[in-house]
């Protein structure tokens, strides 16, 4: 068994999915597990059982204890303030020996897209979470200052479209019968009714119009593309606003798209929002994120305890973890 000194556990808590991943000191993975939704503010008690669950799936798997972990990092979505990041480490479960770290989802996934280094992260799934980092290891991250958001925002603006443009006061889109289509619904009412009604409102809905707006926008709808646009700079000049937060405007820096919106094949998306950003910050290099969000949780705890982060461990990080589909989002 490994030394229980050199064991952390990383985990990764959204709108969607909660992942763990148990790893010892050079990097290599021995447990990870996957459940559903974290999210503090929405899902309050079931988050936290979430938690507690694939933590300890990941632990089995790993055939380890808590007792076993020398350091755990907890990246959250819902982690917007610092109180919220004491209300949970409070109520989280604790071995003496294990020193607990709880920060926001987006700071996770920048350290898991670019472990060092001046950056930015533009984490876009469910929601979305902007971070930046500078070059001595400051960061800040978006929390309630973020807008525009993510699939349910995208998606939310599609029903409207798609409503507006069936009643003739905006224009119509394709992407109404694509929709229709897709989902095997007999007209737009039954589109509406089936994501508004009093009783079971199917929202999760909104989260699959997403990827149909984008491939209506690729397709050349006007309206879809407009929608898709305007989004894109909004999450542009939001991410140039992150770099000044940190004190890098102006200076050479990292970018990173991350997150389930931008793994559509479309490129609509990612080339509207790195040209916004460029309209501001002209010095950023795209590029593609190193490892999923829960990686960077990995990486802050094996920092914690003294472990360098070196190219042989990262490489070793990546090995061991599971293919990018492990990851995907279903809605």
């Amino acid at each position: 068994m490994p030394d229980p000194r050199s064991l952390v556990l990383g985990l990764d808590g959204g709108g969607s999915k909660t992942v763990a991943f148990v790893c010892d000191d050079t990097g290599h993975v021995l447990g990870y597990a996957r459940g559903g939704a974290s999210e503090i503010y929405t899902r309050g008690e079931a988050a936290f059982s979430t938690i507690s669950r694939t933590v300890q799936d990941a632990l089995d798997q790993a055939g380890l204890s808590p007792d076993d972990l020398r350091a755990a990092t907890y990246s959250l979505a819902g982690v917007d303030w610092p109180e919220d990041a004491v209300f949970v480490r409070e109520r989280l479960s604790r071995s003496p020996r294990c020193a607990i770290e709880v920060r926001n989802d987006a700071v996770g996934a920048l350290d898991g897209a670019i472990p060092q280094g001046p950056a930015v992260v533009v984490a876009c799934g469910t929601s979305c979470g902007i971070a930046s980092r500078n070059a001595a290891g400051g960061n800040w991250h978006s929390g309630f200052w973020q807008h525009p958001l993510g699939s349910y925002e995208l998606g939310l603006k599609a029903l409207q479209a798609i409503c507006l443009g069936h009643q003739g006061i905006a224009q119509p889109t394709a992407l109404a019968p694509l929709a229709l289509d897709t989902l095997r619904l007999p007209h737009v009412e039954a589109l509406l009714h089936r994501v508004t009604r009093r009783e079971n409102p199917e929202i999760l809905l909104l989260a699959r119009l997403t990827p149909l707006l984008f491939d209506a926008a690729e397709a050349g709808d006007p309206v879809s593309r407009a929608i898709v646009t305007e989004h894109g700079a909004g999450l542009g000049r939001m991410a140039a606003a992150a770099a000044r937060q940190v004190g890098i405007s102006g200076q050479a820096m990292k970018v990173a798209l991350t997150g389930g919106v931008f793994r559509h094949a479309s490129s609509l998306l990612p080339t509207v929002v790195l040209d916004s950003m460029r309209q501001a910050e002209a010095q950023i290099e795209p590029v593609t994120p190193f490892g999923e969000p829960v990686l960077g949780s990995v990486i802050d705890a094996l920092r914690r305890i003294g472990v360098p982060i070196t190219a042989p461990v990262l490489k070793n990080l990546c090995r061991s973890m599971p293919t990018a589909a492990y990851f995907d989002t279903v809605a």
